[in-house]
Order: C-alpha cells, then sequence, then structure tokens
C-alpha cells in the first residue's frame, strides 16, 4: 500500500505510556498513527494533515479535551472530524454531555477495551477511505467534464463552420446538443432521461449495468417498470410538481440495491442520474446494528446487575430475619428469673427459626449441586402414603396457624416407589408450604396419592391466588416468583418449585401445574413410576435383605395401630398383615385405650399429633393407668419430622422407639420385630455399648453432637484434634470412629486414611457441613452425616454398625 493511501489516525495522550498501548491496539498495516502529547501538538498536526479520526484524551496538560475538541470543530477544514474521547473516570455524566455537546461520536473508558477501540477506529477509516476514493473519482470526473466541455467548444466551433454550408441541419443539431448538455450537466454513474410520458428515452450503459438490464431494453419502458416502488414514483413526481431537482435514496426493483437519485426536470423532460449506496448502507445498517448490540448487552449487564443486588438482598432478609429471633431469643433468656413458659417459648422459637434457617441453607446448597450435576441419591423402596401423611402432619401447625385447612386423601393400597427418603420429603414440603404460602386465610390445601397403571401420582390443589397462564411455562424457573411483589410478601427465593422438578426428574418422574387463571386455585402433580417400573434399582430390596439378614420375622405378633389418617391406618395395617402380623386399628387414643382394656397386643404403633387425646397422653395412660410396661408391649411413636426434641419427648413418655411417618415397610417390620417382647424360645443376646472414636473442634457441637452419640448407647472418647485421636488410636480399640473433616492442622481426610492404613475395615464416617461426594475411594465402612445431623440417619448408621458386630 503507497503512503498516500494510508489512513491518517491522531491519537492524543499526555502519558507516553498510554500512547504506546494505543499504537499497539491500533497497529495495521493501512494506518498512519500521529502521536501528540499535548493540545498544541494536536492543532499542529491537524493544520498540517488531514486524519480519519482524533482519538482523544479529556485530561491534557494545557488545556483539556473538550476545550481541544470545540476548537477543532470551530475550523472549517477540521468541523467534521469524528473525535473518540477517552477517559478513566467512571462518573463523568456531566463530561459525557460536554464531549457529545462538541460533536464527539463516541466516549470510552479507560482501561480501553481493544476490540471495541479497534473496531470503533475500523469504521471511520473506512469511511474515510472511501470519502478520499469518491473525490478521486469526482476529481477524474470533473477533468473528463473539462475535457468535454472542450470538446463542446470545437464541436460548436465546427457547427458555426457547417452552419454556413448546411442550414437546414441546424435545428436538428442545436436540438441533440440541448439534450446533451442536459444530460451531461447530471452525469455521475448511471444516466438516463424520462421523457414527458414516463418513457425512458434514453439510458447509458453504466445505469443499465446498475439497473442489471441492457441500455435497448430499457429504452421505451416506462420508469415505473424499471424502478418499482413508490419511493421512486414519489421522487420524480416531485421533481416534476415542483419544477426543481430533487435527490432521493430508494431500494431498487428486485430489494438488492440501494440507489441515490438526483433528478433535474427540463423541458425535454427528466434527467436521472444515480449510482449505488448499497455499501454504505449496509456500513450504516451494521453500524446501528453494533449500536442496538451494545445497548442490548448494557441492559443485560444491568439487569443481572440488578437480579445479583435482589437474590442477595432476599437471601441476606432470609438469613437475618430468623437470625434476629434466634439473638432475640437469646437475649431474653439469658435474663434471670424467666418463667418456665416464656422459656418453653422461646425455645420454641429459636428451634423454628433454626429450621428456618436450616431449609434455607438446604435449598441454596441443593441448588448448588444440582447446578454443578453432584447429587447423590440413597435410594430404598418407600411408601409414598407415608411420605405425604408425614409431610401434612409437619405442615399442620403451619397451616393452623395461618386459618388454612390441610385435607389428606390416600390411596387405599401401598403406594411404594424407589426413592430418596429425604429428597422425596423435601418435594412433599416444598409443595405443601408453596400452597400454604398463595392460598389465604380461610382456605384449604388437599393431598392425595393415587396410584395408575402407568405410576403413580402425588397430587397438591390449593385454592389460593393461582397462577397466571403467562407465567406457567416460568413457574419452575430458579429465582422466578410470579412478580416482584412476591418476595416482599411471602418471602423465599424462589428455589421450592426449581428444585421440586430436579428432584422429581432425578426420580425417574416428572411435574407439572395447572391453574385455571388468578384466585382460582392451583394444583401441582407429581407423576413417579411404580417400584416395579423404577428405573433406580431394581435389585435394592435383595441387597438390602442380604445386608440385614433377610425379612424381619412378625409372624403371629399382635400389633395396635393408632393414628386418625384411616387411610394411613388401612396401609400399615396392610404392610404388616402381609407379612403374618395380626393386627388392630383404633383412629383415636381413646379408642386405643378401649381395646387395650379388653385385648393385649405384643406392639403399638401410635401417631403422635392427633385430636383429643394425642400419642404422648396415651403412652402415659397405658403405662401408668393401664400398668403395661415395655416388657409386656413395646411401643414406638410415629411421627412426621423425628426430631431430638420430639424423641426425647417420646422416650420420656414411655415409647421405645420413634420412628419417620415414611418409613419403609422393611423398616417398619423390623421395629415391630425388635420391640415385640422375647418369646420363650428365644435367648436373646446381651449388646454390648459401641465404643467410639469422636473428633470435633468447635466445643459446642463436640458437646451437642457428644450427647446425641451417647443417647444412641456409644461409649466416646472425644478429641479436639486429629493429631491427639491418631494418638488415641489402635486397630481393634473402637467400634466406630467419627471425626470432623475440617480440622486444624491435620484435616479429618487425612486423619481417615491414616486409620484406615492401619485398619482397613474400620467404620469411619465424616462429620461435614457440606457434600462430600463419592467416598467409595476411602473403603466399604465409610459414610458421611451431612450436619446438622438427622437423628433418624443417625439412628440407621448405629443399627448398621451394630448389626455388622454381631458375631455370624
Amino acid at each position: 500500500m503507497s503512503p498516500a493511501e494510508l489512513t491518517n489516525i491522531l491519537i492524543v495522550d499526555d502519558e507516553p505510556a498510554n500512547l504506546l498501548v494505543l499504537e499497539t491496539v491500533l497497529n495495521d498495516p493501512g494506518y498512519r498513527l500521529v502521536r501528540a502529547q499535548s493540545a498544541d501538538q494536536a492543532l499542529l498536526a491537524l493544520m498540517a494533515q488531514e486524519f480519519a479520526v482524533l482519538v482523544l484524551d479529556i485530561q491534557l496538560p494545557d488545556m483539556n479535551g473538550i476545550e481541544l475538541a470545540q476548537m477543532i470543530k470551530q475550523r472549517k477544514k477540521t468541523a467534521h472530524l469524528p473525535i473518540i474521547f477517552l477517559t478513566a473516570y467512571f462518573d463523568e455524566d456531566q463530561h459525557r454531555l460536554q464531549g457529545y455537546g462538541t460533536g464527539a461520536v463516541d466516549y470510552l473508558h479507560k482501561p480501553v477495551n481493544a476490540d471495541v477501540l479497534r473496531s470503533k477506529v475500523a469504521v471511520f477509516a473506512e469511511l474515510d477511505r472511501k470519502t478520499r476514493a469518491l473525490q478521486r473519482a469526482n476529481l477524474a470526473l470533473r477533468a473528463e467534464v473539462e475535457e468535454r466541455s472542450r470538446a463542446e467548444e470545437r464541436l460548436r466551433e465546427l457547427n458555426e463552420t457547417l452552419e454556413r454550408r448546411v442550414v437546414e441541419r441546424t435545428e436538428a443539431l442545436v436540438k441533440a446538443d440541448r439534450r446533451l448538455q442536459a444530460m451531461m450537466s447530471s452525469i455521475t454513474d448511471g444516466l438516463l432521461l424520462v421523457e414527458r410520458d414516463g418513457r425512458i428515452g434514453y439510458v447509458n450503459e453504466q445505469g443499465a449495468r446498475l439497473l442489471g438490464r441492457r441500455a435497448d431494453e430499457l429504452t421505451g419502458l416506462r420508469s415505473a417498470e424499471v424502478f418499482g416502488g413508490s419511493e421512486f414514483a414519489a421522487g420524480f413526481g416531485r421533481a416534476w410538481s415542483g419544477g426543481q431537482a430533487v435527490s432521493f435514496e430508494a431500494r431498487a426493483a428486485g430489494g438488492e440495491r440501494w440507489l441515490q437519485c438526483h433528478c433535474h426536470p427540463s423541458q425535454d423532460g427528466l434527467s436521472v442520474y444515480f449510482h449505488d449506496i448499497t455499501d454504505r448502507r449496509e456500513l450504516q445498517l451494521h453500524r446501528e446494528q453494533l449500536l442496538a448490540a451494545e445497548q442490548a448487552a448494557r441492559g443485560a449487564a444491568d439487569h443481572a446487575a440488578r437480579a445479583k443486588e435482589e437474590l442477595l438482598a432476599a437471601i441476606s432478609h432470609e438469613l437475618r430475619t430468623p437470625l434476629a429471633a434466634i439473638v432475640g431469643w437469646v437475649n431474653v433468656l439469658s435474663h434471670p428469673g424467666v418463667a418456665p413458659s416464656m422459656l418453653q417459648r422461646g425455645m420454641q422459637a429459636i428451634a423454628r427459626n433454626a429450621q428456618a434457617q436450616s431449609v434455607l441453607v438446604d435449598d441454596l446448597l441443593e441448588m448448588s449441586r444440582i447446578v454443578a450435576g453432584k447429587q447423590l441419591m440413597n435410594v430404598s423402596r418407600l411408601d409414598l402414603n407415608g411420605i405425604v401423611a408425614g409431610a401434612a402432619d409437619n405442615a399442620r401447625p403451619i397451616a393452623e396457624s395461618r386459618q388454612l385447612g390441610i385435607v389428606v386423601q390416600l390411596a387405599p393400597q401401598p403406594v411404594e416407589v424407589y426413592a430418596d427418603e429425604g429428597r422425596l420429603t423435601q418435594v412433599a414440603m416444598n409443595l405443601l408450604t408453596n400452597a400454604m404460602k398463595f392460598t389465604p386465610a380461610g382456605g384449604r390445601v388437599i393431598v392425595e396419592t393415587v396410584v395408575e397403571p402407568q405410576g403413580v401420582e402425588l397430587r397438591i390443589s390449593d385454592t389460593g391466588q393461582g397462577i397466571a397462564a403467562e407465567f406457567l411455562p416460568r413457574l419452575f424457573d430458579r429465582f422466578s416468583q410470579a412478580d416482584g411483589a412476591a418476595t416482599s410478601v411471602h418471602g423465599g427465593l424462589g428455589l421450592g418449585l426449581s428444585i421440586v422438578k430436579n428432584l422429581v426428574e432425578l426420580h425417574g418422574g416428572r411435574v407439572s401445574a395447572h391453574s385455571d387463571g388468578l384466585n382460582r386455585g392451583a394444583t401441582f402433580t407429581v407423576r413417579l413410576p411404580r417400584a416395579a417400573q423404577s428405573p433406580l434399582a431394581a435389585s435394592l430390596d435383595d441387597a438390602a435383605a442380604q445386608a440385614t439378614g433377610g425379612e424381619p420375622g412378625i409372624a403371629g405378633l399382635r400389633v395396635l395401630l393408632v393414628d386418625d389418617h384411616r387411610d394411613l391406618l388401612e396401609v400399615h395395617a396392610r404392610l404388616l398383615t402381609e407379612r403374618g402380623a395380626e393386627v388392630v386399628s383404633a383412629e383415636s387414643g381413646e379408642a386405643a385405650l378401649a381395646v387395650l382394656r379388653e385385648q393385649r397386643f405384643d406392639v403399638m404403633l401410635s401417631d403422635l399429633g392427633m385430636p383429643g387425646m394425642g400419642g404422648y397422653e396415651l403412652i402415659q395412660q397405658v403405662r401408668s393407668g393401664l400398668q403395661i410396661g415395655a416388657d409386656e408391649m413395646g411401643a414406638a411413636a410415629v411421627t412426621a419430622y423425628v426430631r431430638e426434641a420430639d424423641r426425647e419427648a417420646a422416650l420420656k413418655a414411655g415409647f421405645q422407639r420413634c420412628l419417620h411417618k415414611g418409613a419403609s415397610p422393611r423398616l417398619l417390620a423390623r421395629t415391630v420385630a425388635e420391640l415385640a417382647p422375647p418369646r420363650p424360645s428365644v435367648q436373646p443376646e446381651p449388646q454390648s455399648p459401641l465404643r467410639a472414636l469422636f473428633v470435633e473442634d468447635n466445643m459446642d457441637l463436640r458437646e451437642q453432637i457428644a450427647w446425641l452419640l451417647e443417647e444412641q448407647g456409644l461409649t466416646l472418647t472425644t478429641c479436639e484434634t486429629a493429631e491427639a485421636a491418631l494418638a488415641a488410636y489402635a486397630p481393634g480399640r473402637f467400634d466406630l470412629v467419627i471425626t470432623d473433616v475440617s480440622l486444624p492442622a491435620m484435616s479429618g481426610v487425612e486423619l481417615a486414611r491414616a486409620i484406615l492404613a492401619q485398619a482397613p475395615d474400620e467404620w469411619l464416617v465424616f462429620s461435614s457441613g457440606y457434600v462430600m461426594g463419592d467416598l467409595a475411594g476411602f473403603g466399604c465402612n465409610v459414610r458421611a452425616l451431612l450436619k446438622p445431623f438427622e437423628l433418624s440417619t443417625l439412628e440407621r448408621l448405629v443399627e448398621d454398625v451394630r448389626a455388622a458386630r454381631r458375631p455370624g
């Protein structure tokens, strides 16, 4: 490329380092970069030569960029020079307005995005190259016109000579000369003459090429047939009616080319010269698209920033609200002389708000695992009826406080599925909580299970505010709520339904929602495959039977079932009857006492929350009033959630076990077998307490978890560090090692590896605040418990260790 063809670009900055960066960014073989470190140098450069674009720093030593731009725009030669301002300040609204007021074309922040700056400079460089090319073409055309003018002069001289000899041809030559002059006076690229009748009388070769036809084909056609489009007709019409030159741009027939037309009316017709501006229009359109894309990207970034702020605000609110209640009640209870009733209320409030925080953290962690694809499933064969009944019992106190009714309609037969008990309970609770959240006082929530030939269904319907049709497609999206006010009115982060969808699909099912519109309620339907059709694990029952030594024997045992849920009574009765037990049902505590006065049973399974006489009062009447001791009849409490407070209260009242309502049929049968009084032929072997090494550095957690473990009958050796635990450990000394993962110095994982190196079959449990993932690499007897511990999970772990330690 010759030096004359290079594009001049002026970059102005008082910092040599910044100039070097700009030269590096704008390094292009087609550019000539001229640098200036002050306004005076920039003005001298502008006086010396012309530039395609000026890249100007606002902060200069002698004058600022705004003032320099104003001086440039006042000078006629540089008034149309494009200026791109650079600034290192983010808060420059006033500078931005002043800059654009001086005629700047853009305004960029330092550090400059190289791609954006190159793209913007390239647009003006290309425009400069085309402008210079057009100028050269115009100069050539002007020379051609001058040459033709000289030829015309010679022709006129010849005509004057010939006129004296050929008078009869003078008028024809003058007419032709006028037509030629009218056409030549307006020629640039394409040229044609439209006669008075609207037909084309003449077209040059360039014009024919631009219109995509031959010149002889165009001659005689009407202009509307050649150009098409109402824009051309309107432009030609303005030229005819106004009697003066008219210019316009329009898309030619076929829609591929844009033409710029200049129309000059005369006595002989309309002279039209035109040229192709398609490239310029496309460049303009591309620039508009780039601007629109930039604005859209900026809007998306602003939206994402607002969404992040709203999410953080919601998380802060949801965490701080229960935390404030906990801290407030701790302050109240720390005062001396607190009344017992106030103490009880405070403990309940602390437990309730701690549970709310735990649910929120679980939702966030669950969503994190969903996004990362690291969810783990602990699948077993479960009765969906028990899961649903337990969730309904747990939600009933909240419903009553909101003056809502919960109606439970369970399928008469067991609804067995393969599922993760905790996650399936989470699905039911999330849907119940969602239904109650959007149902006003006086409404009701209907929960039902249905067995279909192709699978089973859980349906939760409410009489609440319903769902707008336009929101239904986004109902199960993360952080999705129908309107911005929903968060402040109902609370939550909009994660519950998204988690439900993921967990249901993880079980091979699907979830859907239906609503007839606002204020007309909603129905959520969860469809799961039946146990026999489940894709999760067809052999889990066999594996469980091998691990526990087969099906527990309960044939001939007499069992009393007590529950106010008739459907659940029928389901549990059928499960136990099918295994050979003799079952009698009672729908209230009063009815159970009446039966116990007349009959004797081996085991009683009783719900805790019943209207009238509850499970606690019932067991107290059985043990104290009827004088039926645990050695004569074992008893297990059945509740929705086996929390520590529930278990402690149940054992204190007289029960020997506390079961989750969603317990599997095998666990239900095993509990009956273990609680039944020993038969004469059976000689039970005494169980020695399990010895456990427990490692935890947090004093509060160490005390709390140690108490739970001792309640399970474990004899503990407690250590604060992994080093102390390793010193206390010896193969065969302990039946179980429980260690926190995050310990000072040596971690719990390093401790586990050191212990397993000495005893590869050692039972070892990690205590962690996060899901640890696959533990298969550690060994077959390595487990993990997620803080805070679920009591039912801890009980199962201890039972597994005891079963493994039994001889034979």
